[in-house]
């Protein structure tokens, strides 16, 4: 025998037009007593299962109620009163009685349905998730220092690379810090995943994205596509969220250093450590994997690293050991690269 409230549900996404099946499924009933309820006069059920709960004055209105939180599960007790009381003028309680009611059937009203993920399997060489981080680090003389770091993970192989500095990442950093990570990989992948960072995107309007033009033209020259994902949702690139807390909890968190070199010289004995440890996932080493994936990786342009990087001013002239050169009128105040 099933409660008043589980009664009222069942009524309720039938009257939604939601078939028996989609009803039992969703409440965790059987089919055979979706039906029952179903076909019940409600005055039978009224006196077999569905004596409502105490003596509410609020009773009268429990369809009403119900039938609105069933289409508007968002709705305010506050709104839903002002409704009540004008439909159903009798009604003399107060809204603070009448919030208790709304928690009740809040209570027996099916759970929105949270978001699932699946796990993505990357093929090998395809992409790459980029993110960063900051923390504060002791010193071996007794301060502090804040340190900022960039993760990148190859997505196949979970193969890690941390590019780490003593000072905010400008543009021009980032880009260093993706050679660096690059050339750790032996190359770089068709695609890396990005959240919303000034360093990648300036704004985005309805998924219309205005890529930070510096950081864009590298990614043109070099051959990977940007991928940015929508804003708030860290899911989206959760390989290298999880890194994130790694080398601040696993690595940097409780260990003292000199300096920044001092950082980075633990950092590579770290990487390699890490890189050699079973994932939980894929039941393998990302070293051994990379071994695989780095053989389908794109071939990274050494000489890319000597380009010297100059904005060309309104007049198309851009300013090079002391002298000034001028660069076609479509590069007209845009980053240009310089090589020697």
């Amino acid at each position: 025998m099933i409660g008043a409230k589980m009664y009222h549900t069942i009524k309720t996404l039938s009257k939604l037009g939601k078939s028996q099946r989609e009803i039992a499924s969703e409440l965790g009933l059987s089919k055979t007593t979706v039906n029952k309820y179903c076909r019940m006069d409600e005055a039978i059920a009224e006196v077999r299962c569905c004596r409502r709960t105490g003596n509410s004055t609020f009773s009268i209105a429990e369809d009403y109620v119900r039938n609105r939180l069933a289409n508007y599960p968002k709705l305010r007790a506050s709104r839903l009163y002002e409704e009540v009381i004008t439909k159903y003028p009798n009604i003399k309680s107060k809204q603070r009685a009448f919030r208790n009611f709304v928690k009740q059937i809040r209570d027996g009203l099916p759970k929105s349905s949270k978001r699932l993920f699946s796990i993505v399997d990357s093929s090998p060489g395809h992409q790459a998730q980029v993110d960063m981080g900051e923390t504060w680090i002791d010193l071996a003389s007794g301060n502090k220092m804040k340190v900022y770091f960039c993760s990148f993970v190859l997505s196949f192989s979970r193969q890690l690379y941390v590019h780490c500095q003593s000072t905010p990442y400008k543009t021009k950093d980032f880009i260093v810090a993706h050679q660096h990570a690059f050339q750790y990989f032996g190359g770089y992948p068709k695609e890396c995943v990005y959240d919303q960072t000034k360093l990648v995107v300036i704004k985005e309007i309805y998924r219309e994205v205005l890529f930070n033009h510096e950081f864009h033209q590298y990614a043109n020259s070099i051959g990977f596509h940007p991928h940015v994902c929508e804003g708030y949702d860290p899911q989206s690139k959760g390989k290298v969220e999880r890194c994130i807390q790694e080398v601040k909890q696993g690595f940097l968190y409780g260990t003292k250093f000199h300096d920044i070199i001092d950082v980075r010289n633990k950092m590579h004995d770290w990487l390699n450590k890490f890189n050699r440890r079973v994932h939980a996932t894929t039941n393998q080493a990302p070293h051994k994997l990379w071994e695989e994936e780095k053989l389908l990786l794109k071939q990274l342009n050494t000489d890319f690293l000597a380009r010297n990087i100059r904005r060309a001013d309104k007049t198309g002239l851009i300013s090079f050991c002391g002298n000034k050169y001028s660069v076609p009128l479509n590069y007209q105040n845009k980053m240009v690269y310089v090589d020697e």
